[in-house]
């Protein structure tokens, strides 16, 4: 994961790549992949019915999780963002707890609260005076200032923290799917909704579809880090 966020903000500093395009690229890729390895594995597309609706949950949740990852990366420095990314097992404790009526004992649920209080505490505290820590402004991004985007960065992180948190229960109530079944269903649902996300952006800007820009270095490096991300 962490090569993975690594390479993901590079290539949108560096390259120029905008984050709703690479999570478009990364759904394609992981559509293919899935696939792929259903028909190798020669698992059924078939879902039972008490499974669907945790199918679709995780599904949505999966593509919102991605795309608020996304932003995060892009708005906050790395080492903040693994920090807060990491209290998702917190929120998958308590989920379980909830959820799936797993024990957590008196000094489990003390010690996360603390880790949490301390997540808090480092998220608030002031960004560090090197301008590299941040994008450059894009002139959609121009009237933002580096505490707005580290809101923003901070608010999108949570939210993939829960996110990936309720994803990680709702798998494990579908323990009966193959993996590569769940994935291609969540790829499914996510190229969807981000290709519809990406055309009304395109249609409210009223300049043509950003993805259709790159160049095939730029495609080539989304794919690559995509890859990274699946395997």
């Amino acid at each position: 994961m962490f090569l993975y966020i690594v390479t993901a903000k590079l290539t949108m500093e560096k390259m120029e790549v905008n984050g709703l395009d690479l999570s478009l690229v990364r759904v394609f890729v992981a559509l293919a992949v899935s696939l792929l390895l259903v028909k190798v594995t020669g698992a059924s597309f078939h879902v039972p019915t008490p499974y669907r609706k945790f199918l679709f949950l995780r599904s949505l949740a999966g593509t919102i999780g991605f795309t608020t990852y996304i932003f995060a990366i892009k708005y906050l420095p790395l080492g903040l963002t693994m920090i807060i990314f990491n209290t998702a097992p917190f929120w998958a404790t308590l989920l379980a707890y909830l959820a799936l009526s797993e024990k957590l004992k008196a000094y489990e649920l003390i010690a996360m609260l603390i880790s949490f209080v301390g997540i808090v505490l480092i998220a608030m505290a002031k960004p560090a005076a090197d301008p590299a820590e941040f994008d450059e402004p894009s002139d959609s991004e121009a009237g933002l200032s580096d505490s707005t985007k580290k809101l923003i960065g901070v608010v999108c992180i949570f939210i993939t923290a829960w996110v990936f948190a309720t994803v990680a229960v709702l798998t494990r109530m579908m323990q009966g799917l193959k993996a590569p079944v769940v994935i291609f269903y969540y790829a499914v649902l996510a190229v969807i909704v981000l290709t519809l996300v990406l055309l009304i952006e395109t249609w409210i800007m009223g300049q043509p579809l950003r993805i259709l820009s790159y160049s095939w270095i730029q495609l080539g490096m989304m794919v690559l880090i995509s890859l990274i991300n699946i395997f």
